[in-house]
């Protein structure tokens, strides 16, 4: 699972992790799963995947949150600075 969602490095996170998650399950019906503690197995073994999933897909956000306050603070401080001069 994990190499699959390593070779696809260059796609946007969601599809990645709509990958991931299609695999898993396709994993349950290949290889039956029926108890928690063979599920529990699988997300074990790919651990450092779904972290790094878990990771990235965190950082982006709050990197495009932080992104949006800077471009709402520039927009205030441009609006403010235009009523200042009127």
């Amino acid at each position: 699972l994990a190499q699959a969602v390593a070779a696809l490095g260059d796609q946007h996170i969601g599809e990645r992790i709509n990958i991931f998650l299609a695999r898993l399950c396709f994993r349950g019906i290949y290889f039956p799963m029926l108890t928690k503690s063979s599920w529990l197995r699988v997300i074990f073994e790919n651990r450092r995947t779904i972290l790094r999933l878990f990771k990235e897909g965190l950082f982006r956000s709050i990197r495009r949150r932080h992104s949006a306050t800077q471009d709402f603070l520039e927009v205030a401080s441009a609006d403010g600075s235009s009523e200042a001069n009127a």
